[in-house]
């Protein structure tokens, strides 16, 4: 999957000189919690809502106390101006890692062009709920030894050769050492499949899932 196909586009932005309390208004009437800022076209930050609850105050003491004043903060001043972006052709992995290492939650979506979009957390957990859920088919769990050259591609012919089709294929090292793999398969010959991987050198396991 790559990130142009996962994104929200249009995005709703906002302006450098709105007041934060207005902005804040927006996010909740729009069920957003980050924006880029676009000043004369061009995107010079992006505002997320944790900045504007750091200067918004949130009981009548704190209004007391900072003053009406800081409702008209400009949203220039708490946006942040260092702005990690995407292009809309590089795969989705590559968006949850520039968020996992810079830790933010969403990423303007840029090309030559100018502003195409946003991707968050939000968006890619859609996507992986997408290839997770299916309707039918059967799911195999297979757990292996790690360093089994060719293990998924040996699955997807094993499954091939018996007549099944190949729906979803997710491989993931797990923190013990070994590896997991995840098929999901329609066809009337999956235990076929599964007894073919069982006999594999460095398979550990083969269970069916339920659910479907």
């Amino acid at each position: 999957m790559i990130v142009r196909h996962c994104m929200s586009s249009p995005v709703f932005t906002q302006s450098p000189e709105k007041p934060v309390d207005a902005a804040m208004r927006d996010f909740r009437t729009r069920r957003i919690r980050r924006a880029p800022v676009l000043e004369n076209g061009e995107m010079i930050g992006i505002v997320s809502q944790r900045d504007l609850l750091d200067v918004l105050p949130g009981t009548l003491p704190q209004l007391l106390a900072v003053g009406e004043a800081a409702l008209d903060t400009p949203v220039r001043d708490v946006m942040s101006s260092e702005v990690h972006t995407i292009r809309p052709e590089q795969p989705l992995e590559d968006a949850a890692q520039i968020m996992l290492e810079q830790r933010v939650g969403g990423l303007p979506v840029v090309d030559e062009s100018g502003l195409l979009g946003i991707i968050t957390e939000s968006d890619i957990f859609r996507a992986l709920w997408d290839v997770l859920t299916f309707d039918g088919g059967r799911r195999l769990m297979v757990r292996e030894r790690s360093g089994a050259e060719g293990a998924p591609h040996d699955y997807v012919v094993s499954a091939v050769n018996a007549g099944c089709s190949v729906r979803t294929l997710l491989h993931q090292h797990l923190t013990d050492g070994t590896v997991a793999t995840l098929l999901v398969l329609d066809g009337a010959d999956v235990d076929r499949v599964a007894d073919e991987i069982r006999v594999r050198a460095g398979v550990l396991a083969v269970d069916e899932l339920g659910g479907g």
